[in-house]
């Protein structure tokens, strides 16, 4: 079991059990959703900002020691429209995909300078602050993302809102499905419509170039076809949507 760590000089910030339990395989804590739950903190960029966050947000600092480490959470992605869910779901279901839950997602987007930072409440129950950076092409991409469990969304909403601006909210009732080391998500997002995303995640028994396997596989399976395929995230979707208005 894993007691939550903080590195001041870069490293690996990791949440303590009282948030979540954990277990460790090569430096890296994975949840039982496939999700690590280990935060990377960049010395030169982010390293402060995160602290204040987990300490001000729900993580008391009295429950922190050091860890080393320079690992990522890595998920291997593909996302499309898909006007009908329900010849998706039974796709899935024939393909050997089991349901997992359905999930009420709201996502604030804030301004940033490079990569994404979103505030998703789940179900009206938790929070959680994701940070990623991942290629808008259309292809199969990788995305590297970090999560940190938050303890009151509404105030950090209101702080990150006042410095950073709010740039989109993403309202989505998703349907979540597993095969192998995929979640499968059949999301219906306000204002958007319908669509589809892959994510494989890597980790140590499932490399990247399994995952794309993995992923390629269900896009047979399911009859994804090539003008279906979307690069941009649902924020930069409804912007263009609203800027074609």
């Amino acid at each position: 079991m894993v007691r939550a760590s903080r590195r001041c000089d870069g490293g690996l910030l990791s949440i303590p059990p009282s948030q979540r339990q954990m277990h460790v395989r090569d430096a890296r804590a994975t949840m039982r959703d496939g999700h690590s739950q280990l935060v990377q903190l960049d010395h030169h960029k982010t390293t402060k900002p995160l602290i204040w966050l987990h300490e001000r947000f729900g993580i008391p600092a009295t429950s922190c020691k050091f860890y080393r480490g320079e690992i990522m959470n890595k998920n291997i992605e593909l996302k499309a429209r898909c006007p009908n869910l329900d010849d998706i779901r039974e796709k899935a279901k024939t393909f050997g995909a089991t349901f997992s839950e359905i999930l009420q997602q709201t996502d604030t987007f804030f301004f940033t300078r490079s990569g994404k930072l979103k505030l998703r409440e789940l179900n009206g129950s938790r929070a959680e602050l994701i940070a990623y950076h991942r290629a808008d092409h259309v292809e199969v991409r990788a995305s590297e993302y970090t999560i940190i469990p938050i303890a009151d969304a509404v105030v950090l909403q209101q702080a990150l809102g006042k410095t950073l601006g709010i740039k989109q909210t993403i309202i989505k009732t998703r349907e979540l499905w597993l095969w192998r080391n995929v979640r499968i998500h059949l999301d219906q997002v306000k204002g958007l419509g319908s669509f589809l995303e892959f994510e494989a995640v890597v980790s140590p028994e499932v490399n990247e170039e399994t995952s794309s396997k993995n992923i390629a596989e269900l896009r047979a399976a399911l009859g994804i076809q090539n003008h279906q395929l979307i690069g941009l995230s649902y924020a930069d979707l409804l912007g263009v949507k609203i800027a074609d208005i």
